[in-house]
């Protein structure tokens, strides 16, 4: 076994964000999709992805959506009071409530696409990008029918919700800098 540590206050250390491509959904109609959205998340129109990420980048836009139907983008925002609404999200509490990928996993994902955890780990609905771009091409191509762009983990939110003994959605974190690769696959002989 290994461990890496990492001064989480060093200089360069940070979270990138994972984003995520949805594809194989069954009877999908956008509209009644975002009809279902509404009462939880204000919904803003942007035109176009050089916009969407420029909302994003402006506080309280939580994530980005990219639809197949003619690319359309919305920045989402949760509506004022979810955060505390017991009725969302009903599974996570504290500061885990406050991430971008449980309001995705628990709060979109679940409850209007029907994908939850069973459906996550058989990897049938879900794929992961680092890459916005490769992601987006992924829509105009067909191979995905809806994009959602995420903003980074915070590090203080990585702190605080393994301070409490809490898990995150796969994928919430990816760390950079990274551990060169062949450092971590290389056959280590010890002799004793």
């Amino acid at each position: 076994r290994m461990i890496a540590l990492f001064d989480m206050e060093g200089p360069g250390v940070r979270v990138l964000p994972t984003h995520r491509g949805i594809r194989n959904l069954k009877d999908f109609d956008f509209g009644t999709f975002l009809y279902r959205l509404e009462p939880h998340f204000e919904l803003q129109k942007v035109a176009g992805l050089p916009q969407l990420k420029l909302e994003l980048e402006k506080a309280g836009t939580r994530m980005g959506l990219v639809a197949r139907k003619d690319l359309t983008c919305y920045g989402l925002c949760l509506r004022e009071g979810m955060r505390s609404d017991s009725t969302f999200m009903p599974t996570i509490t504290g500061p885990a409530r406050e991430l971008d990928v449980n309001v995705l996993h628990e709060g979109i994902l679940s409850p209007f696409l029907g994908i939850g955890p069973r459906e996550l780990a058989a990897e049938t609905h879900v794929d992961y990008f680092r890459e916005r771009d490769l992601l987006v091409t992924g829509v105009e191509e067909g191979q995905y029918q809806l994009a959602f762009l995420l903003n980074p983990t915070s590090l203080k939110q990585v702190y605080e919700i393994s301070e409490r003994g809490e898990t995150m959605p796969q994928k919430s974190t990816d760390f950079y800098p990274k551990l060169l690769t062949g450092l971590v696959l290389m056959k280590m002989e010890i002799h004793r």
